[in-house]
């Protein structure tokens, strides 16, 4: 058993020690003791969910483990050969299919893969590991904890951050819709969908002048009846 390091895309580092126990794990097909592999090995994979222990009541050193579901999906993954899982093209030909030809991002950045095996790849890896969950520090502020969501996603950046970051979004669009306002490019309101969209000195607005007097008049009304 050797330390050789193999590594998968959207999976951590993976040494030949833990593929041999995960595979010894595999055999067994039930709890087992490893009273030969090294501490450190056996918490890296309880770490990843890839295996468990039990602790017995009459003997708590007593420990056996198991391989996990998850675990047994990610050794498929590091038993593929090198030479089959690492096959590149440098003919901008997807090197999964092996037929079809790259496709290309919103961007305009070229995928790794065509489309439909690149959906394919994207809709596995959800259906293995879900969300990747990467808690931590922001990158950007290095003082905050990154985002996360009811249902459990981890945003890339923290609260503030991300609200920041979006109002310079919302700014540089809107400098770019005045630019093409001003060139004669005529943008509706969104309102009454037929009068250009009032444009003053840096901002183009969502309404033309008569909605927004309209919204300023209904505002007042509700204010004086509230």
């Amino acid at each position: 058993m050797t330390g050789i390091l193999r590594k998968r895309a959207n999976l951590p580092q993976c040494s030949e020690l833990m593929v041999d126990v995960m595979q010894q794990l595999r055999e067994a097909d039930g709890f087992i003791r490893l009273n030969d592999v090294h501490g450190k090995t056996l918490r890296s994979l309880l770490n990843r969910d890839w295996i468990i222990c039990s602790f017995p009541r009459k003997n708590p050193n007593d420990k056996k483990y198991k391989l996990t579901n998850r675990g047994q999906k990610a050794l498929e993954i590091y038993e593929i050969p090198p030479d089959e899982y690492d096959s590149r093209r440098f003919d901008n030909i997807c090197c999964r299919c092996g037929e079809r030809e790259r496709g290309v991002f919103k961007s305009g950045n070229p995928m790794p893969y065509c489309k439909p095996c690149f959906r394919r790849m994207q809709a596995r890896r959800y259906r293995l590991f879900g969300y990747q969950k990467k808690h931590g520090v922001c990158p950007r502020c290095n003082e905050r904890q990154k985002h996360v969501t009811k249902t459990g996603r981890v945003r890339s950046y923290c609260v503030p951050c991300r609200r920041e970051m979006d109002k310079h979004s919302r700014k540089q669009r809107n400098n770019r819709l005045v630019e093409r306002a001003r060139n004669g490019e005529v943008f509706l309101c969104y309102g009454c969908k037929e009068k250009p969209r009032q444009l003053t000195k840096n901002w183009l607005q969502d309404y033309c002048e008569d909605c927004i007097k309209k919204q300023k008049e209904l505002r007042k009304r509700a204010n004086k009846h509230g």
